[in-house]
C-alpha cells in the first residue's frame, strides 16, 4: 500500500491503531493482526490471505517516514472531503424533510378544503330538500283550501275555481275594488273581488257568486261594451270540466313570466295568496265588529 493507494481502505483502521500511534504500537498491531490472518491458520478462507496482505501492506506504508505523511496528508483531505459531503447530505436530507412536511401540509389543505367544499354542498342540498319538500306541503294545503267546499244555498257547484275569473286591464288605466265591483256586477252578484299589488300585474281575481255568472262573463268577452278595457279568463286556466255547455269562452291570455300556478291547479300563487289575505281581511273585520242586538 501506498500514498496512492484507494482511500477506502484506512492502513491505520487495518491495523486497529490511532493515526498517532508510534514504531512500537505499529509493530504490535502489525503481529497480533498478521497472526490473526495468517493464510496457515486460515486454510480454505480466501478472504484471510487477502487481509494478511492488506494488513502487511499497511504496515509497510505506516512504518515508512515518507510514504507515512504522504498518506497522511491524502487521508486527511480525503476525510474532510467527506465531512463536507456528510455535511452537505445532512444538508438535503433537511431541505427534503423540510420540502416533504410542506408537501404534505398542502395535501393536508387541499383534503381538509375538499372535505369543507363537500360539507357545504351536502348543507346546500339538505336545505334545497327542506325547501321542496316545505313548498309541496304548501302547495298541498293551498290546493285543499281552494277546492274546499263552502256549500251554496242556490245550489251552484262550490268550487272557487268553476266560479272564479281573472281580469286585466291596460297599464294606463286605474281600477280598485269597487269600480271593478260595478263593472262586472252586470254579469251576476260578486262574492269576493281581490286587486293585485301594484307592484303586481294590472289584473284582479272576480269570484262571483255562482258559476252561471262567471260562464256569463265568460260568454260576452271583451265584445261587450261595457268590458272593452278588459281581458278575461277563468282563474284555473281552462274552463271547468262541469261547466262546458254552451259555446266556449276566447283562450286566455298567455300568463306572465312570474305567475306560477299551483300544482295540480291552475289558479297562480299570486291570485290564491291576495284570495286568502283578502279573507283573512274580512275574517278579522267581522270578528272585530260588535254583535248585533236582538
Amino acid at each position: 500500500m501506498d500514498a496512492d493507494a484507494d482511500a477506502e481502505v484506512d492502513a491505520y483502521a487495518l491495523l486497529g491503531v490511532a493515526a498517532a500511534a508510534g514504531e512500537r504500537e505499529l509493530s504490535r498491531a502489525y503481529r497480533a493482526k498478521a497472526l490473526q490472518h495468517h493464510p496457515d491458520k486460515n486454510r480454505g478462507d480466501p478472504a484471510a490471505a487477502r487481509l494478511f496482505h492488506d494488513v502487511k501492506a499497511a504496515y509497510d506504508l505506516l512504518s515508512d517516514p515518507v510514504r507515512r505523511a504522504a498518506y497522511d496528508e491524502r487521508r486527511r483531505a480525503l476525510l474532510a472531503k467527506r465531512q463536507r459531503l456528510g455535511a452537505l447530505s445532512s444538508q438535503r436530507k433537511r431541505m427534503k424533510s423540510q420540502l416533504e412536511r410542506g408537501e404534505q401540509a398542502a395535501r393536508d389543505a387541499r383534503d381538509a378544503e375538499r372535505e369543507r367544499a363537500q360539507a357545504v354542498r351536502a348543507e346546500a342540498a339538505r336545505f334545497r330538500d327542506e325547501a321542496l319538500r316545505d313548498e309541496a306541503r304548501r302547495d298541498r294545503a293551498m290546493r285543499d283550501h281552494v277546492r274546499h267546499s263552502r256549500g251554496r244555498p242556490d245550489g251552484e257547484p262550490a268550487d272557487d275555481l268553476d266560479r272564479a275569473v281573472r281580469v286585466r286591464w291596460a297599464t294606463g288605466s286605474s281600477h280598485d275594488r269597487a269600480s271593478l265591483a260595478a263593472a262586472f256586477a252586470p254579469f251576476g252578484a260578486l262574492d269576493e273581488v281581490v286587486v293585485a299589488p301594484a307592484a303586481g300585474p294590472r289584473s284582479a281575481l272576480l269570484v262571483f257568486r255562482s258559476a252561471a255568472a262567471a260562464r256569463a262573463l265568460l260568454a260576452a268577452g271583451s265584445a261587450d261594451p261595457r268590458i272593452s278595457g278588459f281581458e278575461c279568463a277563468w282563474a284555473a286556466g281552462a274552463r271547468p270540466a262541469e261547466t262546458l255547455a254552451g259555446p266556449p269562452p276566447p283562450p286566455p291570455p298567455p300568463p306572465a313570466a312570474d305567475e306560477r300556478r299551483l300544482p295540480g291547479s291552475g289558479l297562480a300563487f299570486a291570485d290564491f295568496e291576495a284570495l286568502t289575505l283578502e279573507r283573512m281581511r274580512q275574517a278579522g273585520a267581522a270578528a272585530a265588529a260588535p254583535p248585533r242586538q236582538g
